[in-house]
């Protein structure tokens, strides 16, 4: 499949699950909270599946709770306290971040940053990655305005390099599974745990990160 075809497919697949979100988040708790229910359930049978090789069951399951609970409680947390406008920011910088690594290391991508793990990541992907998620926070600066100008790029920037080694520990355990994609269910992405990768690290920095800045204000 050429990059032409995957990326067309990585779009329309990327617009369904943006229009999911946009509808479960701005409707009503309860409606963002399903979607969290959903997806827990989605991301735990990928990784039963992944970790199929390991023998123990304790462990298997310890793993996949402290690998996806601190991102979806972070999530459920920050549209539970402070509405549907965060859960929007946080999820717009890591797609922003993940797309914009996407097409320029795929355009302009060289130098391999961990090949033995993810021969895809290139540092040109990683920067254009960054810049992508520092213009979102500019633009979250913008919007709230005040002491929140600084903020919203650095708390962005965090976001965006938690993002990243998101995306090399999902890459890590493919790689040990010896499969290309945690799953099928999403075309040009794989499965939910390769769309979701990124998310799962960059959230709970995002929560945190606002929790520090309105301890400041």
């Amino acid at each position: 499949m050429d990059f032409s075809e995957n990326f067309l497919k990585r779009s329309i697949t990327a617009a369904i699950l943006t229009l999911a979100f946009l509808a479960t988040n701005i409707l009503y708790f309860e409606t963002f909270l399903l979607l969290l229910v959903v997806s827990s359930i989605a991301l735990l049978k990928e990784w039963w599946e992944l970790s199929v090789k390991w023998n123990g069951y304790l462990t298997r399951s310890l793993i996949g709770f402290f690998w996806f609970a601190p991102a979806l409680l972070a999530l459920g947390w920050l549209r539970f306290m402070y509405g549907a406008s965060p859960v929007f920011w946080a999820v717009s910088i890591v797609v922003a971040s993940d797309v914009a690594a996407y097409v320029f290391g795929r355009t302009f991508g060289k130098r391999k940053i961990f090949p033995v793990i993810s021969p895809g990541k290139t540092w040109e992907g990683f920067l254009g990655g960054l810049t992508a998620a520092g213009l979102v926070g500019a633009l979250l600066g913008v919007c709230l305005g005040g002491a929140w100008a600084l903020a919203g790029v650095l708390v962005a920037l965090l976001t965006g390099i938690a993002g990243v080694m998101g995306d090399l520990v999902e890459s890590y355990v493919k790689r040990w599974a010896g499969v290309k994609d945690s799953g099928k269910s999403l075309p040009g992405h794989g499965g939910v745990l390769d769309r979701l990768d990124s998310h799962l690290f960059g959230l709970p920095i995002f929560v945190v990160g606002v929790m520090e800045k309105r301890k400041g204000l």
